[in-house]
């Protein structure tokens, strides 16, 4: 799981710019750092980065499983699976997340090992 004192500041400066939604970054890289390369906000209207580019992406379904959840999105040649395994509440208005990132671009597939978290 992160580490408290990285959410708590994390988490702080989202609120202080009344940033709503969902924040993935690849598993190694600090959240601190806001280098997302997934976002989607309360709606679900959401956004991959990769390589300087965001492809905007339109929620399809979240399917719930016995261990976490899977959310599906999709865009012209893009389909985009938030696989998420672990969660822990840090307070009523915050979630932290571990799980992976499956996203096909035409033939291509990458797996990403991903950590983020959710602020209402």
């Amino acid at each position: 799981m992160l580490n408290q004192s990285m959410s708590t500041v994390r988490v702080d400066q989202l609120r202080s710019n009344h940033e709503t939604g969902y924040f993935f970054a690849l598993r190694q890289v600090p959240l601190s750092q806001k280098e997302y390369i997934f976002t989607a906000d309360a709606l679900k209207r959401a956004v991959y980065i990769h390589a300087g580019q965001t492809v905007p992406l339109s929620y399809t379904m979240t399917v719930k499983k016995a261990r976490g959840f899977d959310m599906y999105f999709a865009a012209t040649d893009y389909s985009v699976i938030l696989s998420v395994k672990e969660q822990k509440v840090v307070d009523q208005q915050t979630s932290e997340y571990q799980g992976t990132l499956l996203v096909r671009h035409g033939r291509d597939k990458q797996k990403f090992a991903v950590h983020g978290l959710y602020v209402r």
